[in-house]
């Protein structure tokens, strides 16, 4: 079975071109964030009839020691096609899998699995995306030429400045960081970084990626902006605009990558020390 290019083109081209779609989109890559945008757009078709929490195969969920419901709803993505020895089967180009087939994926809803992971708090995500180290961040007073910013990635310095406030809430701290963090790995994508880098073209990207990710950890977007698309994304070929969400796919990979293990550790740590306290104060 081949991928359906042509389906694919049509739906990326209906994400930009629908601010509610999406928004539809962001909640799918902020809850499979691994995953590749074409299976990405085939969650997002389904999850319209069938919302969905924390999607797995069933072979994983078994070995995770729950058990899927006989009467679970099934959601499929494209699998590679793979030798006896578990190796993908390439096409005679050697770029690309020569063949696919669905694979079935089941929601947490459909399980007996019970546990509630933690909401982080604005404050621990913060933390964690502070965590990342392959972007340098120098606080400022303020940001020259600039007002109102709470962050601005500098091309030429290839760092984060952002602006000192002991008043603005973490989580638009959050937003208007990862929002920067997304500058700099668009400049990183650029094959000579040396070249003027144009971020009117890429911010509402980065906003939007930013607003997958921190939507994804419950964090507020209320400083983010995305529901008016440019001109730009609207009028996109469906070629560019799946090129576009590859774009965004890939920040919100990036960062959710570099902060998940050191958040689940911060939110471990605090609830040790409230813990303590409890304990402490119970004696």
């Amino acid at each position: 079975m081949k991928i359906e290019n042509d389906w694919i083109g049509q739906m990326s081209k209906w994400v930009l071109s629908d601010s509610a779609a999406l928004k539809l989109y962001l909640d799918v890559i902020g809850k499979c964030p691994d995953y590749s945008v074409n299976n990405q757009l085939l969650l997002m078709y389904e999850s319209q009839e069938k919302p969905f929490t924390m999607i797995k195969a069933h072979d994983t969920w078994e070995n995770q020691g729950v058990a899927v419901n006989q009467d679970a709803a099934a959601y499929y993505i494209w699998e590679p096609d793979k030798d006896a020895n578990g190796e993908v089967i390439m096409a005679a180009n050697g770029k690309e899998p020569a063949g696919y087939h669905y694979k079935y994926m089941y929601d947490v809803a459909g399980t007996n699995y019970s546990y509630q992971k933690p909401e982080p708090s604005g404050e621990q995500a913060l933390e964690a995306l502070l965590t990342r180290k392959d972007i340098p961040i120098q606080v400022v007073d303020s940001i020259k030429n600039v007002s109102g910013a709470r962050a601005m990635y500098a091309p030429k310095d290839k760092l984060i400045y952002v602006v000192r406030s002991g008043k603005v809430p973490a989580d638009e701290f959050f937003t208007a960081i990862a929002t920067e963090m997304g500058h700099a790995i668009c400049h990183g994508q650029m094959k000579d970084t040396t070249m003027a880098y144009n971020r009117a073209q890429y911010h509402y990207t980065c906003c939007v990626a930013a607003y997958a990710l921190a939507s994804h950890y419950g964090i507020s977007t209320d400083a983010l902006n995305i529901d008016v698309l440019p001109d730009r994304l609207i009028k996109m070929g469906d070629r560019a605009a799946k090129n576009e969400l590859s774009r965004i796919a890939l920040i919100n990979k990036t960062i959710d990558r570099d902060i998940r293990m050191p958040l689940d550790k911060i939110i471990t740590r605090d609830a040790g020390s409230r813990e303590v306290e409890r304990n402490a104060a119970g004696t």
